[in-house]
């Protein structure tokens, strides 16, 4: 089997399957066809630690393990995930399972059925992880207007940099009201950048909210010292008003999340 590419991405996989001979074979399947590293666990509680620790480019999970009392706890878990992942970095898929009969859930999971072709599946799954990876987006919660343009145009372009969509809801278009449309756009992103600039009340919720999903946030200040105590978190950066090296340091963090 070819290998799949994903140029410059740094790949890590987290696969989640109860069965020891599945998960096996499976994962096994995928890293022929993903240049990957695939970290493997069959326990549900163990992979939302690890999901909690790293930013997996995708987490892959067996709809039929046993999890929270259900069945079918790979959905349970999914759900538990999606908060920090959001949309574009989960998979379920199962055996036993049929699209069909997923719908009765009525919740948007992304779905393989593996049937009987085991390299089939793996082929597929690759695919679809890669597809997926290529629409992970990053939120930018800052402060809009001409004199915040010179750090957005430095921070998507880290951002791009990074193979990630930046994301600035002033831009965006919608129908609904902003609020109802910022809080759906914070639980689809991937990550969400939160510059602090001007102390912004909106960003700061922003923030918070992005914070209680267990998103993974990156935040810019230009000094240690204007930030708030419970925000001077593990992925600050103060780059001192110099936007070249809020450039270097955003790319570095970003790879690096994984």
């Amino acid at each position: 089997m070819k290998p799949t590419t994903l140029k410059g991405l740094p790949q890590h996989v987290l696969f989640i399957d109860d069965e020891d001979g599945q998960l096996k074979l499976y994962s096994h399947l995928l890293s022929q066809q993903l240049t990957s590293r695939i970290q493997t666990t069959r326990f549900p509680t163990e992979a939302l630690v690890l999901a909690g620790r790293k930013l997996f480019d995708a987490v892959v999970i067996d709809v039929t393990i046993d999890y929270n009392g259900s069945p079918f706890g790979g959905l349970e878990l999914y759900k538990q995930l999606v908060g920090r992942y959001g949309t574009d970095s989960l998979i379920v898929y199962s055996k036993f399972i049929t699209e069909e009969l997923l719908k009765r859930y009525n919740y948007p999971f992304n779905f393989i059925e593996t049937g009987d072709d085991a390299v089939g599946f793996a082929r597929e799954l690759a695919r679809r992880i890669v597809e997926l990876r290529k629409h992970q987006r990053c939120f930018v919660a800052m402060p809009f207007g001409k004199e915040h343009e010179p750090i957005w145009r430095v921070v998507s372009k880290a951002i791009k940099l990074a193979s990630f969509e930046p994301l600035r809801i002033d831009r965006a278009d919608f129908n609904t009201s902003i609020t109802e449309h910022i809080f759906r756009e914070l639980r689809e992103a991937k990550l969400v950048i939160f510059v602090t600039a001007a102390q912004n009340p909106n960003v700061f919720y922003e923030a918070g909210f992005s914070h209680a999903l267990g998103k993974e946030i990156i935040t810019i200040t230009d000094d240690y010292s204007k930030l708030p105590f419970d925000v001077r978190d593990r992925n600050a950066i103060a780059y001192g008003g110099n936007l070249k090296k809020l450039e270097k340091l955003l790319v570095s963090k970003l790879r690096r999340l994984a």
